[in-house]
């Protein structure tokens, strides 16, 4: 199970974090609850992240506490509050979570101009501006990017 860095039917077989890429966390859930998939194995299939290719960390566990369902649960009250003010932070900034991943990838894809100016995929660019305004001043960059999994997911997916 993985998001993709590209859209259907583009012959890729790259993967993203759950919530970072075309197919989103609503549709990842959608077939890992799916009622006729009850008690099967998933395969989690998401890339490592963080900025030093030898300090990168994979997103497995806010991934799958977010497809179970217990974010609040596993991770305890000051990880939503984190969550809740990444969101706050963003929505100032006037990012939409789908918007934001689509549109970059979209940028990424169709704009070689673009992509050689700043190649940097959703979850980088975003991760950036959270450090840069500095919104989670004492957290690792491991911290922050299951943080910003989270947030991709919506607020629903931390309730639930």
């Amino acid at each position: 199970m993985n998001d993709s860095k590209n859209p259907v039917g583009a012959g890729k077989d790259r993967h993203a974090p759950v919530g970072s890429g075309w197919i989103g966390f609503e549709g990842i859930k959608g077939v890992v609850r799916h009622e006729s998939l009850q008690g099967r194995p998933f395969i989690l299939e998401t890339p490592w992240i963080g900025k030093d290719s030898k300090k990168q960390r994979p997103m497995y566990e806010a991934e799958i506490a977010l497809l179970r369902g217990n974010v609040a649960a596993h991770f305890g009250q000051d990880f939503v509050q984190d969550v809740e003010r990444l969101a706050h932070f963003y929505k100032g900034e006037g990012i939409d979570r789908r918007s934001f991943v689509i549109d970059t990838w979209t940028l990424l894809k169709n704009d070689a101009k673009a992509k050689k100016a700043d190649p940097r995929e959703p979850l980088e660019r975003l991760y950036d501006k959270a450090v840069e305004a500095q919104v989670l001043p004492d957290r690792t960059e491991e911290e922050i990017n299951q943080r910003i999994t989270v947030w991709l997911a919506g607020e629903e997916a931390i309730q639930a």
